[in-house]
């Protein structure tokens, strides 16, 4: 080794070994502090920071820590009291520029000692486990100067009156309050005491007294509307406010104050303002004020309940009065439509206002549901609703208009709980639009069906569907059927199961038909052993020919088949009673009187006596004054009309026949399945089993219950009566 490096060795151990006494640890700090004190007051230029660092590091290496860092702390409180005099002395409108220079030019100034004393953080701040030269500034800063009574006092009134300036109009200096705002912040080094104790707080309670006399003002004097347009201009003008030069931790708080003085504490009186609120702003269709008022609703969560027991009731309103109303009874198709039209009304309102919101949409369920299901008359309407449109409406209607008016109809459907009901009423309707060839498309019809079946599964429209089956074979069973001389028969062969039918005896046939049914009888057994047929005369049709009046003129006729029946007796007779009529036709429909006096309003017969009372003696002549425009002739039947509900909400009596079946059918297969169930889950199986078809009440389903008992069916436990067991 060289003798150079050696020397080297040499110097490099002395330093090292050399102990500084505690004289020159003071010399060396009290150089360290003039030089800092240079340093605060931007007189540095000519300071070597290298020799600075070397005094700085000696001391600590020199186990003079304590007085280095103790040195340092005391001449930052010494410089943050002259900053915190010259704050002081200052006039208060200038205090925030002043106070900001000071702060700027200490954290400058704090950069350049952190450097320095870069060994002493990292050893000595390290092994005291104190904090390090740049936070102590910011602690003394704080303390000395930030949390000194006066100056503590005029930060956050002049940033809350800052604020409030703003807030009424004034125009302030943003950047001054955002660097005020976020020294706050940043003296806490770390944690938001500091901007929370010297402002936040009082700002917020300020806030709150602010915007809770400014709802209270202005709900008395704004509409509904006009006070939800200031609650939004207000949580805007807010949330501008805190992405401008507040913390973004105040946000939260800041703007919950907004919602629950505009919003939370005059939530109802708003739902309920006379002529604007939100009632009225649902009959108006006020889609923006709705949408306004369900989005400043949503903030406070709770809320939302007055807006949809506004909307709930509303439905319900609406919705009982449309049923209830004497008009819609009469023409039940304008109650189906105005229906659709209040649904289609809040639909939008959901959609648009609301956004699909799954609670409103929920809410919107259920009041459509609780006044359809007032009782049945809506499931009938409904069926005719459908009938109309099938007959009549959809002449001309484009495909995808038609599959629009399908799928209104099943919104409408799918409301209804007693599904069966409508089913009932549809098969009627359906039957006669089937046997009286009366629909106009069979496309549509079966479109219908498709709905259906997606809605409700294929158990709902197996019977329905074969009705359509019964038409189809029906047709290819008489194709080769030949009919002789001028009478000819077309008979739908009808699968009794299929087709809702009352029990009506057949009437004896006149003799002219009688030949041709007979002889369609045995073609068809012949061809299909092991069926029976039978008659049904009161569902059909007839096309005759006649010369009537006492001008001979011909006409074609269509009638009823009893209608048919009753004028082949006229070849013979001019005059008939009433009671020879039903003798000779073997008649016992009380229905048939309907017909007989559709032919009186048609003028082809008359009667011996006025209105339409019929008794027996009641004497049915040809009238010889019968004249019409027409050839063809259409002869109505004197029942009720299609277009007419009853005002009756009882389910009809064949429903409740079925519903009683099907529940005991269900509550026997949860049996055979089960073996053994208490009462509650019995009651809960079968509900949840046919409530696809229709609601069942806990006591029909505890009826049925009681029937199978007796029926030995299931017996009640003999240890535990609440219990049922499956007889095997």
């Amino acid at each position: 080794m060289s003798n150079q490096g050696k020397r080297g060795l040499n110097s490099a151990y002395m330093r090292a070994t050399l102990q500084m006494s505690k004289e020159q640890a003071q010399e060396t700090w009290q150089s360290l502090e003039k030089s800092i004190f240079l340093i605060f007051d931007f007189q540095n230029s000519k300071l070597s920071f290298e020799e600075l660092y070397r005094k700085a590091y000696d001391l600590v290496i020199q186990k003079h820590g304590d007085l280095l860092y103790k040195g340092l702390s005391e001449t930052i409180r010494q410089r943050c009291l002259v900053i915190s005099a010259m704050i002081l002395s200052e006039a208060q409108i200038s205090l925030f520029p002043v106070l900001n220079k000071s702060w700027t030019d200490f954290k400058y100034a704090m950069n350049m000692i952190k450097d320095i004393l870069m060994y002493m953080d990292r050893n000595y701040v390290k092994s005291k486990n104190t904090i390090p030269a740049y936070e102590l500034g910011l602690n003394i800063f704080k303390q000395e100067i930030l949390y000194s009574p006066n100056i503590k006092t005029k930060i956050s009134e002049l940033l809350i009156q800052s604020i409030q300036n703003e807030r009424n109009g004034e125009f302030i200096e943003k950047e001054l309050i955002r660097s005020i705002a976020f020294m706050l912040v940043e003296v806490g080094i770390g944690t938001k005491n500091v901007y929370i104790e010297l402002f936040e707080d009082s700002f917020l309670d300020e806030t709150k007294r602010f915007y809770e006399k400014e709802a209270e003002d202005a709900i008395i004097k704004l509409s509904c509307p006009e006070f939800l347009g200031q609650a939004e201009k207000r949580l805007k003008e807010e949330k501008a406010r805190v992405d401008s030069y507040l913390d973004p931790s105040t946000e939260e708080r800041l703007l919950q104050i907004v919602d629950h003085s505009f919003i939370e504490k005059h939530s109802k009186t708003l739902i309920y303002m006379e002529n604007s609120g939100c009632q009225k702003m649902i009959e108006q269709m006020k889609i923006d004020d709705l949408k306004r008022m369900f989005k400043l609703y949503l903030r406070v969560p709770s809320c939302l309940r007055h807006i949809s027991d506004c909307m709930s009731a509303f439905i319900q309103s609406e919705g009982s009065l449309i049923i209830a109303s004497s008009e819609y009874k009469k023409n039940p198709v304008e109650l189906v439509g105005a229906l659709l039209k209040l649904r289609d009304m809040f639909n939008t309102i959901v959609t648009q206002a609301f956004d699909r919101d799954s609670m409103m949409e929920t809410v919107m369920k259920i009041s459509f549901e609780n006044c359809i299901n007032a009782n049945s008359r809506t499931a009938h309407a409904l069926a005719l609703y459908v009938d109309k449109l099938l007959k009549k409406d959809i002449k001309g209607m484009r495909e995808e208009n038609i599959d629009i008016q399908l799928d209104q109809i099943i919104i409408l459907f799918r409301y209804i709980s007693d599904k069966d009901v409508f089913e009932n009423f549809y098969k009627q309707l359906l039957a006669k639009r089937l046997l009286q060839s009366r629909s106009l498309s069979d496309d549509a019809e079966k479109l219908f069906i498709t709905k259906l079946k997606t809605e409700c599964g294929s158990h709902f429209t197996s019977k329905i569907e074969g009705m359509f089956t019964d038409m189809r074979f029906s047709s290819e069973s008489v194709e080769d059927f030949q009919t002789n001389g001028d009478m000819e028969i077309e008979p739908s062969v009808l699968t009794a199961a299929y087709w809702p039918s009352d029990v009506v005896l057949p009437i004896s046939l006149p003799r002219e038909v009688i030949h041709e049914a007979e002889r369609f009888r045995k073609y068809y057994l012949g061809r299909h052993s092991g069926r029976r047929l039978s008659w049904k005369t009161n569902m059909g049709t007839a096309e005759i020919r006649a010369i009537l009046g006492i001008n001979s003129s011909r006409h074609e006729l269509f009638v009823s088949t009893y209608q048919m029946s009753a004028l082949l007796l006229y070849n013979d007779r001019e005059s008939l009673v009433y009671e020879e009529i039903t003798q000779v036709l073997n008649c016992s429909d009380p229905d048939f009187e309907k017909h007989m006096l559709g032919l009186v309003k048609a003028g082809i017969l008359a009667k011996s006596t006025a209105g339409k009372e019929v008794s027996m003696s009641t004497e049915f002549f040809l009238n010889p004054e019968f004249k019409s425009k027409l050839y063809r002739v259409k002869v109505p039947v004197l029942a009720k009309k299609d277009n007419e509900i009853s005002t009756q909400s009882e389910v009809p009596e064949i429903v409740e026949d079925d519903r009683k079946h099907m529940i005991e059918a269900t509550i026997v297969k949860i049996m055979k399945t089960r073996r053994k169930i208490d009462h509650a889950g019995l009651l809960g199986e079968v509900t949840k089993l046919i409530s696809w078809r229709f609601v069942p009440s806990p006591k029909q389903i505890k009826s049925r219950i009681e029937n199978l008992i007796e029926r030995e069916y299931i017996q009640r436990d003999a240890e535990n009566p609440n219990f049922y067991n499956y007889v095997a």
